[in-house]
């Protein structure tokens, strides 16, 4: 995607370029049949009078592209009538489903003939809509025209607007403005619009010598689609469109949205997409992309996409045509709806830009849909106001109970400040997305066991922390899975990444925005990058290069294939049929196999009060976390090795046999998931207990490896004792060695049975 959007960049640049060369000729814009277009001016009445002006219009000439007849009104010339109202011409009107305006017959109207009078030997004469054809059926007109009357004050201006609408194919040239001065006076204007500046030679920059314009031609083209694209919540009001004078949002808020496209064009349309700007949208609620059959039930792949994404971006996704006439294809005249989900992020007025693309759909080729090159843009932007609802943050330690656990702290605050009052949050669901990894809450923290649960909700600038068991599983499932726990009731559920928080798909937000910040993450890489290069470049133009210079340059373009099969580039040039394709925003690239022992991705669902300036409502939502460190995935500047101890919370020794013995089991284990560590160990001797066994070695240990060390503790006195006495010199890869204590503690109760 990078390198295509490096060869548009390029091809722009060239095009600009062949502009700037006087043999350059601009191409008239494509339009399309039975479309009405619109051109806007400004007149000047300089006058101390007031100026009134009817019948005002557009002149043209269109040149039929099948029989090469030429419709114009450039000259006042008048054929069939001497009648010049509307009258003459018939009076009638042509309305379109793309305006609002109605056209009418352009006054002086003529079409010229199609060929040589077989009988006479001379041409047939030009033929108007107010006269008949040779088989009696009236002559129609190749465009038509919007009329206006306006009267200018004395000495000001007024900004024009006019339509024109072709009716067949050809070449359309837009010349100028009539109008009938004071109802007694046809009066003609011709436009003179300004070309590009010429800037191929000295004399054209001298001279400013400017090329022709095209901006009023325009080449017509057959029947086109014409859609209309529209936004607005599903409820409480679904026939107001979203603007930022309207609803207010929650940051994380999830809202159901419909985006109603309407064809008023005269041609179907198909293969259609949508671009965002940023990854708020998802659509995978009307789509089964992500589902496949397995023995008459259906599970979920972690590797396929997620909301009809396309590439690799994750706010560029299909949209699924349906309930029309036919799937994928919206008809003239219809009008689809496609439901969404929408998540809110940030803070301030959010423009929410929105790019539709959609092709013209072609029954005769053979691809399903049917679909053409012909293609459309629609160009949509939404300000929509979002207000901050809660803050989350995470941090995670080795637990010192079990050596191979962590425990979790979510520390979460509400900071709304959308409404005067009903400012509560409740907290519904938190859920751990792992393939190694299960959540489960400590308890004790929300009250009694006992006691009826309640549901947790923070009130305005309130905060609290919850503290969670991270544990690994058993055994490493084949496909990512959410471990969820409600702030009441412990574990909940632990299954399938499409298991409903608030019934909203729960992963889908955290694929989006995962694919669409390793994306741009790589392209700001790749822009450096191409910075870099492009500084370099500047450089050696300044001096000559040497050979060598030149071989390596050559060489890095040539991407040569090394022995193991990778180009220059780093791409292996085979991949295996085994591995299965991952898609960017799938929840396999969340969550890849080779890093999901070292990180977790948490995803918290909430309830509120919202609505806005509408009305009161529950609104709902959800916050996420990606990639919280639970484990090194390399060595670190923390330490790298965690320890536990088993030894007894109590001791009772008759010290008149001596001092009193206290087994004691240490596990040492090395946190990073691929790399070894290497260390020395070492208790260090206080003056009230004495330790016996290995009390000081060196050792190596890989990832994720632990060592076990039985060591006995004796204290020659009653009373209660710190058994943690443990230092760890870890020898780091720059043959540096950094010694670590560990801020634990290892009491035990040691009683005279004496």
């Amino acid at each position: 995607v990078i390198c295509e959007i490096d060869k548009e960049k390029t091809n722009l640049q060239m095009i600009e370029k062949s502009k700037r060369n006087g043999k350059y000729k601009a191409k008239p814009i494509v339009r399309a049949r039975m479309e009405p277009l619109s051109v806007s001016f400004v007149m000047d009445n300089p006058l101390g009078v007031d100026v009134e002006l009817k019948h005002l219009q557009l002149v043209a000439t269109l040149k039929d592209a099948q029989s090469s007849r030429i419709c114009t009104t450039e000259d006042a010339i008048l054929i069939g009538s001497t009648d010049e109202d509307d009258s003459s011409i018939g009076g009638k009107q042509w309305t379109f489903k793309s305006s609002q305006l109605t056209f009418q017959t352009p006054h002086f109207c003529r079409t010229s003939p199609e060929g040589v009078d077989e009988v006479g030997g001379t041409l047939t004469p030009w033929t108007s809509p107010s006269s008949s054809s040779n088989d009696g059926q009236e002559e129609e007109p190749f465009f038509v025209v919007t009329k206006t009357n306006i009267t200018l004050e004395p000495e000001t201006e007024a900004k024009v607007s006019l339509g024109i609408c072709p009716l067949v194919r050809g070449d359309l040239e837009i010349i100028g403005v009539r109008f009938k001065l004071f109802d007694d006076v046809w009066l003609y204007h011709k436009f003179q619009p300004l070309g590009p500046l010429l800037n191929d030679t000295r004399m054209n920059r001298a001279n400013r010598a400017r090329g022709e314009s095209t901006i009023l031609k325009a080449t017509v083209g057959g029947d086109m689609p014409y859609l209309t694209a529209h936004i607005f919540p599903a409820d409480p009001a679904p026939q107001v469109e979203v603007s930022d004078k309207e609803e207010l949002v929650l940051h994380g808020q999830i809202s159901r949205w419909t985006l109603r496209l309407s064809n008023i064009g005269t041609a179907a349309a198909t293969n259609l997409t949508l671009k965002t700007n940023i990854p708020w949208v998802n659509i995978s609620s009307s789509g089964s992309s992500t589902t496949e059959k397995r023995g008459g039930s259906s599970s979920i792949s972690d590797t396929a996409r997620v909301s009809q994404c396309v590439g690799p971006t994750g706010t560029l996704m299909e949209l699924p045509i349906s309930g029309g006439k036919k799937n994928g294809i919206i008809d003239s005249g219809e009008t689809v709806d496609v439901p969404i989900l929408v998540r809110t992020s940030g803070t301030g007025k959010q423009e929410f830009y929105m790019l539709y693309r959609y092709e013209l759909h072609d029954p005769s080729s053979s691809p399903s849909p049917p679909s053409s090159n012909l293609s459309r843009w629609i160009r949509k932007m939404v300000n929509v106001p979002v207000y901050p609802s809660l803050a989350l943050s995470a941090s995670i330690m080795p637990s010192s109970w079990k050596n191979d656990e962590h425990i979790l702290s979510v520390e979460i605050t509400n900071q709304r400040s959308d409404r005067p009052v009903n400012m509560e949050i409740t907290m519904d669901k938190i859920g751990v997305t792992s393939r190694h990894y299960k959540l489960e809450r400590l308890l004790g923290q929300l009250g009694d066991a006992n006691d009826e649960p309640q549901p947790l909700k923070l009130g305005w600038q309130e905060r609290v922390a919850m503290h969670y068991r991270v544990i690994p599983r058993s055994t490493e499932t084949s496909i990512c899975t959410v471990s969820e726990c409600t702030f009441m009731e412990g574990v909940i559920h632990s299954g399938s990444p499409r298991a409903s928080l608030n019934n909203m798909a729960s992963t889908d937000y955290l694929c989006l925005e995962h694919a669409h910040t390793k994306f741009q993450s790589s392209l700001k890489a790749h822009q450096n990058e191409m910075l870099k290069i492009t500084a370099d470049e500047d450089d050696q133009r300044r001096h000559p290069r040497s050979i060598s210079q030149i071989r390596r340059a050559k060489s890095s373009l040539s991407g040569v294939t090394d022995s193991e099969g990778t180009n220059s580039d780093g791409i292996g040039s085979a991949i295996s049929d085994s591995i299965p394709s991952i898609h960017p925003t799938s929840l396999a690239s969340v969550c890849p196999t080779e890093t999901s022992a070292s990180a977790i991705n948490i995803v918290c669902s909430w309830s509120a009060v919202g609505g806005g300036n509408v009305q009161d409502r529950i609104v709902t939502g959800q916050h996420h976390l990606t990639h919280v460190r639970v484990r090194p995935q390399m060595k670190t500047k923390t330490c790298p090795i965690t320890l536990t101890a088993n030894h007894p919370a109590s001791v009772s020794h008759d010290f008149t046999n001596g001092p009193a013995s206290v087994p004691m089991e240490i596990v040492v284990r090395n946190r990073v998931v691929a790399e070894s560590i290497h260390f020395d160990f070492e208790l260090d001797r206080s003056g009230s207990i004495e330790f016996t066994g290995a009390e000081c070695f060196e050792w190596t240990l890989e990832g994720g490896e632990e060592l076990r060390v039985a060591i006995q503790a004796f204290v020659a006195s009653p009373g209660v004792y710190d058994l943690q006495n443990v230092r760890i010199t870890v020898d780091d890869d720059d043959g540096t060695r950094t010694p670590y204590v560990f801020p634990l503690q290892w009491m035990v109760t040691v009683k005279d049975r004496s």
